[in-house]
């Protein structure tokens, strides 16, 4: 029924995106990430906590992976080696809590994004700065519906947004939300991207591609 259905690890790449998306829009003071466990009932405790325990301890903390399917499938809720799930160590999560922060206060949302956003299942909007130069943004983000096995909704096919008209200053950037390594301060990054790069030439994109979703970041920090 309604209210019945809680956000949770289970719902696997959806909720990751769901992550995204909240970590993007500029809403808020603060947000909450969750750094969980597997579970089977919603009262079970932590890895090595026994039923109505107040002494022990719990087990060593081993992370799972990032899930791979929306939902979960059983091979990954199976896995009792690694029963933390640690949603704070997923790819994109690190990197978009500092993408928030800079742009925190400094920004509204401006739709949309990228020309082309009237498929559903995909939206985009971007970061454009309250105050000074407005005819750029600081940050564009691009999301798309991944595909749920269960359901059989949602797309499986790339989103091709080669060409499409942005508000970011030509340059080189990197999609933050498939980025796996911590980002650094911007005084102190090296230039570095473990996810994807993509170039803007005259504000259109000469090369870009979203599966799931794509978020970059500001142009001072990347470009």
């Amino acid at each position: 029924g309604v209210g019945t259905c809680r956000l949770s690890y289970k719902m696997g790449l959806a909720y990751h995106q769901a992550m995204l998306f909240m970590l993007a829009w500029p809403f808020g003071d603060a947000v909450r990430i969750m750094s969980s466990f597997s579970f089977q009932r919603f009262g079970q405790g932590p890895p090595g906590v026994g039923n109505n325990s107040r002494h022990d301890k719990t087990d060593i903390v081993k992370c799972r992976g990032m899930p791979s399917t929306a939902p979960i499938s059983e091979e990954y809720e199976s896995d009792e080696d690694n029963r933390w799930i640690c949603e704070h160590r997923w790819q994109g999560i690190s990197p978009l809590i500092r993408f928030r922060n800079l742009v925190k206060g400094r920004t509204s949302v401006s739709t949309p994004g990228i020309v082309d956003h009237s498929e559903p299942g995909r939206i985009s909007f971007s970061l454009t700065p309250k105050k000074g130069d407005r005819r750029y943004c600081e940050g564009l983000v691009a999301l798309q519906k991944g595909y749920n096995y269960i359901s059989k909704v949602g797309y499986q096919t790339d989103w091709e947004l080669n060409r499409e008209e942005t508000c970011l200053p030509p340059g080189k950037y990197c999609n933050l939300a498939v980025q796996k390594a911590p980002w650094p301060k911007p005084n102190s990054w090296g230039g570095t991207c473990d996810g994807e790069w993509f170039q803007l030439a005259r504000n259109k994109t000469e090369k870009l591609t979203y599966f799931n979703g794509g978020i970059v970041s500001p142009p001072g920090f990347i470009a």
